[in-house]
């Protein structure tokens, strides 16, 4: 596990040659794919080159860090891959995933109702409520030294992709860690051009300063 506060390694958010069609194209078929985001997280293509801060560039996300915030990383050294990433600030966290999605429709509504299944059918209980991204899945559950501790479930939909985070603890109700909910609203994604199926999860990169010393 690596851990970073505020940045690490820095480029500037610029349109990826992953996206064969121009901005503009992106921009319209992020339109007609999912509901507009105009609070973030944002595609590559719709962030200006020009303007903006460094952010940490982990492949398929672009995070723009904060000197509170702390953001661990857990590394698979042998195959030099970014396992997992979360964002850590005081009690709460949010874990970050991206996974891909067609351009015709957005999928989290199909996701969320397969975890719910899932919650229920092994005991837990879940609800849905409408959040600051949408509709959100409220639960509970276990921590690694066997307590529990609440989760809230959220999904946002973009051009081609799905953003996943999981606010826990203190992060878990809505606006108990507005700094993360910020974070997240800051995101940038670089789905890329890779032929993923729906659902795959597009993976990260580790940032050259973690691997350097390996």
């Amino acid at each position: 596990m690596r851990r970073i506060r505020g940045m690490a390694e820095a480029r500037p958010a610029e349109p990826s040659p992953a996206s064969a069609i121009g901005a503009e194209d992106a921009r319209s078929e992020a339109e007609s794919a999912a509901p507009l985001r105009p609070q973030g997280p944002y595609d590559v293509s719709e962030v200006p080159t020009d303007a903006g801060p460094s952010r940490l560039d982990l492949g398929s996300l672009l995070i723009t860090g904060r000197p509170e915030v702390e953001i661990r990383i857990e590394l698979d050294q042998q195959r030099q891959a970014v396992m997992a990433v979360t964002l850590v600030h005081g009690r709460g966290s949010a874990q970050l995933q991206v996974f891909a999605a067609p351009r015709s429709r957005a999928t989290w509504p199909e996701v969320a109702e397969a975890l719910r299944s899932q919650i229920t059918e092994a005991g837990g209980q879940v609800s849905t409520d409408a959040g600051p991204f949408g509709d959100e899945l409220s639960t509970i559950v276990r921590t690694p030294d066997g307590g529990t501790q609440p989760a809230r479930l959220v999904g946002i939909n973009g051009p081609r992709w799905l953003v996943r985070v999981t606010f826990l603890g203190a992060a878990a109700p809505v606006g108990g860690s507005p700094t993360l909910e910020q974070m997240v609203r800051d995101l940038i994604v670089v789905r890329g051009s890779q032929p993923l199926a729906p659902g795959e999860q597009v993976p990260f990169r580790a940032p050259a300063a973690l691997t350097a010393d390996v």
